[in-house]
């Protein structure tokens, strides 16, 4: 979204992949992510994140998704439940590969 001057006021960005396994909960053909929302701090809690995610999830949908997932952050988590996003279990982790040495 931006403000008509073409200045970027929030953005979110979705991916999907195609779901390899069937799925007890759905058989939709694709899984989504969510990957990043943000918004200009001068320009938060005016609706524009909520478009944003609302715009995503209807290009998820058209994709035949029906399962996405997003990492939240502590200021945008009462955003999500409020969409109906559920909060699950899950351990992040991550690998590198070991310094050259």
């Amino acid at each position: 979204m931006d403000d008509g001057t073409g200045r970027l006021l929030s953005c979110a960005v979705g991916r999907y992949t195609p779901r390899l396994l069937p799925s007890a909960r759905t058989i939709a053909a694709n899984v989504g992510e969510i990957v990043s929302v943000a918004t200009d701090p001068d320009h938060r809690r005016n609706g524009y994140a909520h478009a944003c995610t609302t715009a995503v999830m209807s290009w998820l949908a058209e994709h035949d998704v029906s399962d996405v997932r997003l990492r939240a952050s502590p200021d945008g988590r009462p955003l999500y439940e409020g969409m109906g996003f559920e909060v699950i279990t899950d351990v992040f982790m991550s690998w590198r590969p070991p310094p050259a040495t």
